[in-house]
């Protein structure tokens, strides 16, 4: 929530992020690995919450809505 940050979806390529380093518009850009989908439940089945942006993923479901069976 810090104002100095800001994210940028995972969508972008990491030349895109060193052009707004080399630009001038920010000091520094950060890249992480994705979040995989095995972590993702894995924290889902012991009914915890990832933290926000964590779980950015494309393409984005229309229906903004992702179900998950244990069956």
């Amino acid at each position: 929530e810090d104002t100095r940050l800001k994210y940028m979806g995972g969508d972008k390529k990491p030349l895109n992020l060193q052009s707004t380093v080399d630009s001038g518009e920010y000091d520094i850009a950060f890249t992480l690995f994705p979040t995989s989908m095995q972590q993702v439940l894995d924290i889902a089945d012991i009914d915890q919450i990832m933290p926000a942006k964590s779980t950015w993923f494309d393409p984005k479901l229309r229906s903004g809505l992702l179900v998950y069976s244990l069956e």
